[in-house]
């Protein structure tokens, strides 16, 4: 398994990649609520390509395993949350679109992918990875504290989903 960098030659592979994701939460339990074609989809993912935020897991023969974002963009009002640390916006980071291949679900894969995050929000100098869960997403709750992430608030972070008001707060300080 390997996880790297997005370039821009993985745009349609990883637009590919979530729309898979999407469908299937979509026609089983859609715990994100994430919208088929809508989000995450290839005008998220070329953004984030073109940040440098976008990564990507694949095995041996670049099946893609998971995908995810890590980047300093909160996407929302991360100040509402009842951080147990007051950092500056420059001092942590935040991972979006934490996607798993369904085909590969309890396989270990998350894990190596939090992992990864961990490791390169230390070698970048981080205090903390901070992320938002929607509240029914009882899955993603369940592996960000499993990997040591502790709960830091329920709050409308003022993104305007009708259907999301509130989002889950967590926090891992190093």
């Amino acid at each position: 398994m390997t996880i790297r960098q997005c370039t821009t030659q993985d745009i349609q592979m990883l637009a590919d990649f979530y729309d898979q994701v999407v469908l299937h939460l979509t026609q089983t339990t859609n715990w994100p609520k994430w919208r088929y074609k809508q989000y995450p989809n290839v005008d998220s993912v070329t953004e984030d390509i073109t940040q440098g935020a976008q990564y990507v897991c694949l095995d041996s023969d670049g099946v893609v395993l998971g995908a995810f974002v890590i980047n300093q963009d909160t996407r929302g009002a991360y100040e509402k949350g009842d951080w147990s640390v007051k950092l500056s916006d420059t001092e942590y980071y935040v991972i979006h679109s934490f996607a798993v291949n369904p085909s590969f679900y309890k396989k270990g894969i998350a894990n190596c992918m939090i992992d990864y995050c961990k490791l390169l929000c230390i070698a970048r100098g981080a205090k903390a990875i901070r992320i938002d869960v929607v509240p029914t997403n009882a899955p993603a709750i369940a592996l960000y504290t499993r990997n040591g992430f502790t709960f830091a608030g329920e709050k409308d972070l003022d993104r305007g989903f009708d259907d999301i008001p509130t989002f889950c707060l967590y926090e891992f300080n190093f």
